[in-house]
């Protein structure tokens, strides 16, 4: 995904400045022509991108997976405060933050992954907002108003049931999770 960002980003062709020795490039064919190319490799990056984060997205062992770990999260809460009592010392210690831990880092690594998804399609937009489109003829136009409303739609992960997997559904989650755990510890 970084790489559509950057060629956007870096593409001559796409983000000529206007002076004159680039004028007379502007209103000749070859110009716009080699426009429409780049519009076209662009759009079909972007489909593609967008196929392989719809396979991602709406993957159900990928659901699956995320779930049962958020699930198992939630669940060992009063595992580890029913058996608090069975440890001494510095072994309750060790056990209870292997497991939290374990299950906050892999929670993490999920949430984190939807957000860099969700940070990779804003950058693309922002990049195609700041294209230089102002001397491309109607057709070409046309073409990246189509290629910036397609890229416009926010590419969510989800995970679980319908908990979007981005950094602030990862804090709603580890919020609830350190209240559940407070609420049983002061259970006992």
């Amino acid at each position: 995904v970084d790489s559509v960002a950057d060629y956007i980003k870096s593409n001559k062709t796409l983000n000529l400045e206007y002076n004159r020795n680039c004028a007379k490039y502007i209103s000749s064919e070859w110009y716009q022509l080699n426009v429409r190319y780049e519009l076209n490799v662009i759009y079909e990056r972007h489909i593609l991108l967008l196929s392989y984060a719809d396979v991602l997205c709406n993957s159900f062992i990928t659901r699956l997976v995320i779930c049962s770990l958020m699930c198992l999260g939630i669940s060992i809460l009063p595992l580890i405060t029913s058996f608090v009592s069975m440890f001494k010392g510095c072994e309750i210690i060790i056990v209870v933050a292997s497991v939290v831990i374990m299950t906050v880092v892999i929670t993490h690594e999920f949430f984190n992954m939807g957000q860099a998804l969700e940070d990779q399609f804003q950058m693309i937009y922002s990049e195609l907002l700041n294209v230089s489109w102002y001397y491309w003829n109607s057709r070409n136009k046309k073409s990246y108003i189509v290629i910036l409303t397609q890229s416009q739609k926010t590419v969510t992960f989800y995970s679980g049931f319908a908990t979007k997997g981005n950094m602030e559904s990862f804090l709603k989650y580890g919020r609830f999770l350190y209240g559940g755990l407070n609420f049983l510890y002061q259970m006992k």
